[in-house]
This record gives C-alpha cells, structure tokens and sequence, in this order.
C-alpha cells in the first residue's frame, strides 16, 4: 500500500470512525427515528447467534442499531460471497476463517493502525489473532477460536499404568510402546496415537504446521525490504543445520514407521476420529469443538481433554482455527459497521458468546481467567497459547503438506528436500496474492 493511499485511507477512515462513533451516540440516546441495520454473514449457529444479539439488543435498550445475521455452509460461504458481490450485492460485514482472509482481502475494508492501533489489537486479543493484521493494517477483528487438543482415553491409559498424558512429545516417546498393542502376528490391535499418516488423519495438516510452530518455526512471515508474504518452512534455527519444519515432519512419520519403537499408526487404520471413538486408540488430536460429538458418537468411552503436549524448545503453542469478523468494502454503512463490531466484540459480549457458544474466549483478559470445569480449562488455557498462520489456501496447502508427508514415508524423498520442496510450492500458492 503506497504512502498516498495510505494517508487518504486513514484520513477517511478517521472521518468515518468519527461519524459513526457520533451516530452511535446518537442511536444509543435514541433520539434518531431511523433504523439503522448492520448485515453480517457467516458460518456459525444462527441459534446461538440469534441468542447473543438478543441479549446485546435487550442491553441496548430501544436503540434502532440492530445486527442482523445470516448463516452461511461453510463449503458454499466463499462462493456466495463472490457471486452476491458481483451483483452489487452482499453484506456489510463477514465472519471470515483464516484460511480465507488473504484470498479475500481485496474485497475487505482495512482499517489503518492509525484507527485501531497494532499495539491495541495484540493486548486485547489472544495470539492466534495476529493472522488477521497486515504490515499497516487490521483486516479482521477476532472473535470465535478453536483449538487444537489432545483426547485421551483413560481406560488405555489406566491399563498401561500411566497415569496422565504427558506434557512432552519427547515424553510421549517413552509410553507410545507401553500403549500401542500388537497381536502375535505384528499388528496393530491397540494405538498409542493416531498419528504419522496423511489419509486417515483427520486434520493431518493442521497438526503439522502446529509441530512446526511448536519446533519454533514460523510457516509464513512479512518481508518488508520485498513487501510481500514468504513461505518460511525451510527455515533454521540459529543453532540448527535441520528446519524446524523438518523436524516436525520427522516426529510426525515416527508414528507411522514399523522399525521405530513409537510405531503404533498404519494406513489399513480407518480415520482417526473413528478409531478414537471405538475405543482402539489411546490418543487422538483434534479440535475442542469435536467434544461433544465424540461424546454423542460413543458415550460410554471413558476419555478426557488435555492441553497438547509441548516440545522443550520453542515456545509452548498449539494450532487454533478463528473466525474474524472483516468490514466489506461495498457496504454503505462503514463507519456504523465499525462501531457495531467493535461492541460486538466488548468484554461483556465476548464473556456472553464464550458462554453461549462452548468456545474458549479471543480475548486476553478473559482467556486468562481460571475455570474449575475441566474442558473450558483446556480451552482457556489452549486459547492464550494458540497460534495460525497465513494460509493462501486451504485446499491447495493440504496437498502440499500431503505430498510431503507421504513422499517421506514411501522412501521418493528425504525429510529434508520434501521440506524444500513444499516451502517453494507454497510461495508460489502465497505469490498469487502478494500483488
């Protein structure tokens, strides 16, 4: 973004921040007869949604500013998008997933640092939010999280007499043999974790990119001297001759490789999730909000919730999805919109969604308050550790990251140049966007 362009957008962003901040005043001392309606798309229960603005409208007393919310398929938002823009249509606002923000960001209003500050933005929400900001601007503000976990089945545990998941992989290392069961003939009967393979991993690329982020890699990063977005799965540590992406993608096939002592995954396994829910698997990762279902799915299996284990270098993290809610540049409303989000996503309405929906909170203050349930304490706590990442799209990087994984384990290719390889192909995906 020029300079020019950038003065001339904060200008009139200023202009229209202002003029909403006095028409919301206005509509809050309900002295305008005039309804005013933000539109807002997006993927989540429109139950639940429905149940946060009534509460929010009740609050707001006979204030005519109303948010008015449509559910969308997740599969179909995108394309719905697109085609209701192309009409000149569409809404003001929408709840966009990572993995969409940077494909999208053109049709996206951002709003300049000069109006909601950088600074501002990261000490009010959690990590993983930092996905939506740009080298000036924010594109979307945070506002549903879900986070990668660790499932574990206690009655697998108990019968190999460990006593709790551990808190490191390296730990992890030590018990897989204790917890994976193999019949007479070398076949796997009982598994320590569903991990190692591409197929029948069910969020098998997340998992990755969260082992690379843990290793202390970073999957993208801004290049200011360029300008431009940059794959970074082939970097290294100061201290390492290996990317931290290689080693992430060494722990990950571990699992699946027969001569190691870990070996407790194969692909003549059905997906993970099922293998869970029978009962064959220790361990399994996936996302908080699978809880509940897994729960329905089987509910006699005796399990728990933990926070994911750790590598002892790097910081600790796990990998989290989020929802961000983005200011169209076609709406007619820009500054009431702004104003709305922002109330939106107030600590009181945040603390209400985080009630209403079963999701750890975004923001920091919250995130960081003690829970005695068990399953909100691991979201919590998973929240204020979360991360994601730039991700141009979300069907391509899966084959990248499938390509990678399965080149390793049938021999094509070392851990290293498959690491090479898929850190080109995905600058070429993130290239597309760059301009």
């Amino acid at each position: 973004m020029n300079t020019r362009f950038q003065t001339i957008l904060t200008i009139v962003f200023l202009v229209l921040a202002v003029l909403g901040i006095v028409a919301f005043a206005t509509l809050r001392s309900g002295s305008s007869g005039s309804s005013v309606t933000i539109t807002l798309w997006g993927t989540v229960s429109r139950d639940d949604f429905t149940n946060l603005l009534s509460v929010i409208n009740q609050n707001r007393g006979n204030t005519p500013l109303r948010i008015e919310y449509t559910e969308k398929k997740e599969a179909t938002l995108e394309s719905d998008l697109v085609e209701a823009l192309a009409k000149g249509e569409g809404p003001d606002t929408i709840l966009l997933p990572q993995n969409l923000i940077i494909k999208q960001q053109d049709k996206l209003y951002p709003i300049p640092f000069t109006v909601y500050p950088e600074a501002t933005f990261k000490n009010t929400f959690v990590e993983a939010g930092n996905v939506f900001l740009t080298k000036d601007s924010v594109l979307a503000l945070p506002f549903q999280l879900d986070p990668l976990v660790l499932y574990w089945n206690r009655d697998l545990y108990t019968g190999a007499g460990i006593a709790q998941v551990p808190r490191y992989w390296d730990t992890f290392f030590n018990i897989a043999s204790k917890l994976t069961v193999l019949s007479d003939g070398g076949t796997i009967t009982k598994s320590a974790l569903s991990l190692g393979e591409y197929q029948n991993i069910l969020h098998a690329s997340d998992i990755f990119m969260m082992l690379t982020m843990q290793a202390g890699g970073r999957i993208t990063s801004f290049d200011s001297k360029d300008n431009r977005i940059v794959s970074t799965l082939d970097a290294k540590s100061s201290d390492s001759k290996v990317a931290m992406a290689e080693s992430a993608l060494n722990f990950y096939t571990t699992f699946a490789n027969p001569n190691n002592n870990a070996y407790s995954w194969n692909r003549s396994f059905p997906l993970s999730d099922e293998v869970f829910v029978s009962g064959d698997s220790a361990t399994y990762i996936g996302y908080l909000s699978e809880f509940s279902t897994l729960r329905a799915r089987n509910p006699n299996l005796n399990f728990d919730v933990a926070v994911m284990p750790q590598s002892r270098v790097g910081r600790a993290s796990t990998y989290a999805n989020i929802l961000g809610i983005a200011i169209l540049k076609r709406s007619p409303n820009v500054q009431t919109a702004y104003v709305a989000i922002n109330d939106l996503l107030s600590l009181d309405n945040a603390r209400l969604w985080a009630k209403t929906s079963g999701y750890p909170p975004v923001r920091r203050d919250l995130a960081g308050e003690t829970q005695s349930d068990n399953i909100k304490s691991v979201g919590y706590s998973s929240a204020i550790i979360a991360k994601s990442w730039t991700d141009p799209d979300s069907m391509v990087t899966e084959k990248i990251v499938k390509n990678m994984i399965e080149s390793v384990l049938s021999g094509n290719a070392g851990a290293g140049s498959a690491v090479s390889r898929a850190n080109k192909e995905l600058q070429n995906e993130l290239d597309k966007y760059n301009n």
